[in-house]
């Protein structure tokens, strides 16, 4: 493995990921791979029957969001499970799926930023590891972040649930206030 050191591109976070859930992986807890904790990470399962590649991990974010890219970052413990090879798809109702990169991770240090061809609208991003570095059966992921911002269709979706929300307050409060 050749090992560049890591020279961020980004300034601070690119997307914030309260709102993203997990809500698919191969196995494993898929909630580290987005804890924002460098330590803790998404591990497919290992012991006696450990299952081979591919393995997956499929986030939502909660909105639509305006994609250029995403940053993976790798454990840094040890080699076990350091993805090698992988797919990215994308959807925005997380059944009809697009391809937005298939390809071979280059780490500098732990990281990888992976930038696409072209901006993908996406609620939900599915990672696909298709092999080990070392050639084992496991996949891990310190840490996803996404690179871009809310999508056009993204705003319009925040805007309607800041809505409902005042809507939501003003009618407990109407509600509440009957004397």
């Amino acid at each position: 493995i050749k090992v560049k050191p890591f020279v961020p591109t980004l300034k601070k976070p690119a997307i914030d990921k309260l709102a993203w859930k997990i809500v698919k992986t191969s196995s494993g807890k898929g909630r580290d791979a987005i804890d924002g904790n460098m330590s803790s990470m998404w591990h497919s399962a290992h012991g006696d029957e450990t299952p081979r590649h591919p393995h997956e991990i499929v986030i939502d974010f909660g909105t639509t969001l305006s994609l250029d890219g995403f940053i993976q970052t790798a454990r840094a413990d040890m080699h076990n499970g350091v993805i090698k090879e992988y797919e990215v798809l994308v959807s925005e109702d997380g059944e009809n799926w697009k391809s937005a990169v298939k390809s071979t991770f280059v780490y500098q240090a732990n990281k990888a930023e992976v930038r696409f061809k072209k901006k993908m609208d996406a609620r939900y991003f599915k990672l696909i590891a298709l092999s080990e570095h070392k050639g084992g059966p496991w996949a891990t992921v310190a840490e996803l972040d996404m690179i871009g911002g809310p999508s056009a269709k993204g705003k319009v979706q925040q805007k309607i649930q800041e809505v409902s929300r005042t809507i939501d307050r003003t009618i407990l409060t109407n509600f509440t206030d009957q004397s």
